[in-house]
């Protein structure tokens, strides 16, 4: 369990590259908080886990005492 950092910048502006096929997803970027700073981790095409799964991005969740960084993952729609 942590403190949540500082707010993140507003996210960055991605130029999406064409999808490389079918059934491909974009995961969009985000800013990460490493070694007291925030870093931009970039976008990225990826296939999803299994059919019928979308991506839910991660994000900070308060928590009793603080705040936890939930990953980005795969997701039943």
């Amino acid at each position: 369990m942590v403190q949540a950092p500082p707010q993140a910048p507003p996210p960055q502006v991605e130029v999406v590259p064409a999808q490389p096929g079918p059934g491909y997803v974009w995961v969009g970027g985000h800013w990460a908080w490493r070694r007291g700073g925030y870093v931009w981790v970039p976008g990225y095409w990826a296939v999803p886990a299994q059919p019928g799964y979308v991506w839910a991005p991660g994000h900070w969740a308060a928590r009793p005492g603080g705040y936890v960084w939930v990953e980005g993952h795969w997701r039943v729609r």
